[in-house]
């Protein structure tokens, strides 16, 4: 009897050193993922809240949206200076308006033909212009795959030499506004 629980106990303490053994040898993994929500990477390019609107697109899914979507869309580029601010305001118009989803598309990720084919479809969709060039940052208001409106302003093209950077920032939160606004009425 008594080596019989002498070799239950051998076995227990067998099985523990086995199984601490196993954990040893495979390691204790836990699973942590790298991956940010959109609104997590938009917010540390561009430092703004976490709790944002925007919403990284592809470039196809850039194209479904000019071929019949509907939409808020920005265009920016986190290593442009004006970019990150009129990102900025634009995501306080956003909370203070409820907008629950704006586009961001970064085209200087593209190749030159990339983004011809973007400046392509923009010229498209809008009527009496000709959009040369594609300036950062750019807002635009999308309505069944129409450009209704948009601006290419940022904080340093509405300035004037009298004009403070608040007043800039003011300047084009109504910019924004107006094409918010516009935007919240045709949907």
């Amino acid at each position: 009897m008594l080596v019989g629980v002498y070799v239950e106990v051998v076995m227990k303490k067998l099985i523990v050193i086995l199984l601490i053994s196993i954990l040893f040898i495979n390691g204790c993994s836990i699973s942590k993922t790298d991956e940010l929500t959109n609104s997590e990477k938009f917010a540390n390019e561009y430092e703004v809240d976490e709790d944002n609107s925007f919403e990284y697109i592809t470039l196809d899914e850039l194209e479904d949206l000019f071929l019949g979507g509907t939409g808020l869309l920005f265009f920016g580029n986190s290593d442009c200076e004006w970019c990150i601010k009129s990102a900025k305001v634009l995501n306080d118009i956003a909370n203070e308006e409820e907008i629950e989803l704006i586009h961001y598309f970064n085209p200087t990720t593209l190749g030159t033909d990339k983004q011809d084919k973007v400046l392509y479809l923009i010229n498209e969709e809008i009527e009496d212009i000709e959009i040369e060039k594609l300036w950062l940052p750019s807002l635009y208001v999308i309505v069944n795959g129409e450009i209704i409106n948009y601006s290419n302003d940022t904080l340093e093209s509405i300035s004037s030499d009298d004009t403070s950077e608040n007043e800039e920032e003011k300047l084009l939160k109504n910019t924004y506004l107006k094409l918010i606004e516009l935007y919240k009425e045709q949907v």
